[in-house]
């Protein structure tokens, strides 16, 4: 059996994910044809109307994961809890199907190890996925920073955490004092050049991870890096949400060790990254 997928965005051209899936195919010994399908958003009605019908599973990236996500016909528990859809896979009635697998690829990257107090900027999907990991995960304090809290109020209210702080100093400060994980989940990559981030309040052994990974490093990850903090892009979350994509696609393939192949594809990725 083989399959036909691609990755819907605007724009694409930039992906990772023809050589994600081409790793993937040549693991499992299976046949994948992937394609790219830059879809504006006025599009995108045409797109699933046409295009997606000859696709046995789509993934979908920025600005249509929520889009997509209220177009889909039925929708996984996480992919409904998230409120974003990255993966879709049509069923045999040709129905589309909506699962979100950046949960499972933060938890990729995260490694197995599970943070005690944990920052995170963002009030988007990315952001949400990466709340819902760690909440999954365990991790006991979870604060959210975005630059209008209001439109992280429901992030926040779903996940019973503390009303989300705003991007000033003082709010900074609080969120940052002892945290052991830091994590920019925004697109805006000028981020880190226009507010302040304490880095000095984070844990001795505090991990910041940026989900971009365009420029390389990101002034984000260069300024942890700068600091001391360790620092991580987002290529590993990016393999891991691809290896989750495919068990969704194709839940009968064989991915025995999906940590171990994200792990592997993160690094062939890094060793290719401008």
């Amino acid at each position: 059996m083989s399959l036909t997928a691609g990755l819907v965005g605007h724009p694409v051209a930039h992906s990772r994910s023809p050589q994600i899936f081409a790793d993937l195919s040549a693991r499992v010994g299976r046949p994948v044809r992937y394609s790219l399908f830059d879809v504006p958003p006025e599009g995108l009605a045409e797109f699933l109307g046409r295009t997606a019908l000859a696709l046995d599973g789509f993934n979908v990236t920025a600005p249509h994961k929520e889009a997509i996500h209220r177009a889909c016909a039925h929708l996984t528990p996480l992919a409904r809890a998230v409120g974003a859809v990255n993966a879709v896979r049509r069923r045999p009635d040709g129905s589309l199907e909506g699962e979100n697998t950046d949960v499972a690829g933060f938890a990729a990257a995260l490694g197995g190890n599970v943070p005690r107090r944990a920052a995170v900027i963002g009030a988007g999907g990315a952001a949400r996925a990466v709340v819902i990991c760690l909440k999954q995960l365990g991790c006991s304090t979870i604060r959210v920073l975005a630059r209008r809290p209001e439109r992280a109020a429901g992030l926040c209210a779903d996940s019973g955490l503390e009303p989300a702080l705003g991007l000033d100093d003082l709010s900074l400060a609080t969120a940052f004092t002892g945290a052991d994980l830091v994590v920019q989940a925004t697109s805006a990559v000028e981020l880190a050049e226009q507010v302040a981030l304490p880095w000095e309040r984070l844990g001795p052994e505090a991990l910041a991870i940026d989900l971009l990974y365009r420029p390389t490093p990101t002034a984000f990850l260069g300024q942890a890096d700068a600091a001391g903090v360790r620092a991580m892009d987002g290529l590993p979350m990016l393999a891991g949400q691809a290896v989750a994509a495919l068990r969704f696609f194709r839940p009968d393939w064989p991915i025995e060790e999906p940590d171990r192949w994200a792990e592997e594809i993160g690094a062939r990725l890094r060793a290719g990254v401008d």
